[in-house]
């Protein structure tokens, strides 16, 4: 996260704020996971196309992925 911010701060914006929200989001990781094996979740996954199928499949990867602290979950906020 702090290399996107040292892109941001290279760009014209101003009052940037920067904050790791990767504790705040490991609690709904389970909970993601979990609702895309309902029926209803099943039956939409069904419908919605290949790319929403792939996404799908990716969650168990980006769960571990978050675990092993290789994806993190950043917030910028700036005015232009």
């Amino acid at each position: 996260l702090p290399e996107y911010e040292e892109i941001t701060r290279s760009l014209p914006f101003a009052s940037i704020r920067t904050a790791d929200w990767s504790k705040a989001v490991a609690p709904f990781w389970d909970i993601v996971i979990d609702s895309a094996f309902t029926p209803s979740a099943i039956w939409g996954l069904l419908t919605s196309g290949w790319t929403t199928i792939q996404a799908a499949l990716s969650l168990g990867l980006m769960s571990r992925g978050y675990q092993s602290g290789l994806i993190r979950f950043g917030l910028i906020c700036a005015v232009k």
